[in-house]
């Protein structure tokens, strides 16, 4: 192209190559349910992670278990939720405190990848 002595046409099919690219490459930015990352971590030998997923499992429409992790003391798991609405988090965290006092529980949103 530009050794050619064409820029003009070197240039315009390249932005044009890029512009299809960037229209046809676009993906949705909102999903259609609003869904969290849900990570909770605790230390009592009581609470057992079927407990977590089965409570969180009520109140969440959509429930993927993504990663679990267990020590002899600590034990986390990190959960995808969907939930309708904002305000079910705050359920979900009041449900789970029954498990008792050690527990931690932090939401975050879940993005897609874009």
């Amino acid at each position: 192209g530009y050794g050619a002595g064409l820029p003009i046409v070197t240039t315009s099919t390249f932005v044009f190559i890029l512009a299809v690219f960037m229209f046809f490459g676009r993906r949705s930015k909102l999903p259609s349910s609003t869904s969290f990352n849900l990570i909770v971590e605790w230390s009592n030998e009581k609470c057992k992670l079927a407990n977590v997923i089965e409570e969180v499992g009520k109140m969440s429409k959509q429930l993927e278990l993504v990663k679990y992790s267990s020590t002899k003391t600590i034990h986390s798991v990190y959960l995808r939720i969907g939930a309708d609405d904002v305000s079910e988090i705050e359920n979900i965290e009041n449900n789970l405190r029954d498990f008792g006092n050690d527990l931690t529980v932090v939401f975050s949103e879940s993005r897609p990848m874009l």
